[in-house]
């Protein structure tokens, strides 16, 4: 059964969250969705939808190099201005594509302050 998470639930939910993942901050308004996962009466998880943000960029890749991290620049700067003032949102995320391209993960990590993401990235798409 899925009922509405409840303020007692917590305690339990807490002690299930593995350490290494930051407990959600369920006052926040990004969790637009937060159930409690029941087996009778028995507490037995939590499922929580939240609000995040996925930035995309593609540039021509005939411009120079100085050019493009001009653009990327001032690209990352207003994107995150508008994800953080105009819709509130804490996090943007990112998939370097192709995978294997380490040297822009660089750049992204070192001047605009991306973190490696843990966790096996998936996606769910509407059909």
């Amino acid at each position: 059964m899925i009922r509405n998470l409840k303020f007692a639930d917590l305690d339990k939910i807490y002690e299930w969250c593995p350490k290494e993942y930051p407990f959600p901050d369920l006052a926040s308004g990004l969790y637009c969705s937060q159930k409690a996962l029941v087996i009778g009466e028995r507490l037995v998880g939590s499922a929580m939808l939240k609000l995040t943000c996925e930035a995309v960029l593609i540039i021509d890749p005939n411009i120079s190099r100085l050019e493009r991290a001009r653009l990327i620049g001032e690209a990352f700067k207003e994107l995150k201005s508008e994800a953080i003032t105009k819709y509130g949102l804490d996090q943007v995320h990112v998939f370097v594509l192709p995978e294997n391209d380490e040297h822009y993960a660089g750049i992204l990590k070192k001047h605009f302050g991306f973190e490696r993401a843990s966790g096996i990235p998936l996606v769910l798409t509407r059909q």
